[in-house]
């Protein structure tokens, strides 16, 4: 029954090509009772995968030069200089952030390989005994750098610490919060939310809106 049934195919298929009709790729499948419930199938493939984004390349941060994370850490190297071109410290390293309840990355991912914006990370810099929940950076569906961005100043002076991140399309959705000396977030303060893509290989920042 196997060989009629592939038998039928191969003669439709020729049939096509002889009436000058245009072919089409035909997927073998096998009746119920036969085997496999499909013989030949094409899943799409999905987006980037955590563990990926863990090990992937990343723009400057923190002021620690460009390289490339280990288990989502970036280390300053040995001879960088105290002070960053902006005049701020330079962070012993910078390190994907973590949910503090879940101990989850705050990593966001695409479901797609060919979409703008592949994944998205708050990044926390690590200076002396502080941390700085402020950075974030965004990558494309191959996991190459688009760029980073420091967000804190977004709306005024003052550090902030990103709680959540999420795609929305082609742009990441960042939630923070004013935070006090110690970097953690300040009780009861605001939430607000900003929208960042890439455009033209820069990183915008779009409306900042107090989150629901």
């Amino acid at each position: 029954m196997r060989s009629l049934a592939r038998a039928v195919v191969v003669a439709l298929s020729a049939a096509l090509v002889l009436t000058g009709c245009q072919a089409q790729l035909v997927t073998i499948v096998d009746a119920p009772g036969w085997g496999n419930a499909q013989s030949e199938a094409s899943v799409a493939p999905g987006g980037p995968i955590m563990a990926d984004v863990l090990e992937a390349d990343v723009p400057s941060l923190c002021g620690i030069a460009k390289g490339k994370l280990a288990g989502g850490t970036l280390v300053a190297s040995s001879t960088s200089l105290p002070i960053d071109s902006a005049g701020g410290p330079v962070a012993s390293e910078a390190v994907v952030a973590r949910d503090p309840g879940t101990g989850k990355p705050h990593v966001a991912l695409a479901t797609s390989p060919d979409a703008t914006l592949g994944a998205a990370a708050i990044v926390d810099c690590v200076v002396e005994d502080a941390v700085q929940r402020d950075r974030v950076v965004l990558w494309d569906g191959a996991l190459n750098p688009l760029g980073a961005i420091n967000i804190a100043g977004l709306r005024g002076p003052g550090a902030v610490y990103a709680t959540s991140i999420e795609l929305d399309g082609d742009a990441a959705l960042v939630t923070f919060v004013a935070a006090d000396q110690s970097g953690q977030p300040k009780a009861g303060a605001t939430a607000y939310r900003v929208s960042l893509a890439v455009v033209d290989g820069i990183v915008t920042v779009g409306e900042i809106t107090e989150a629901a």
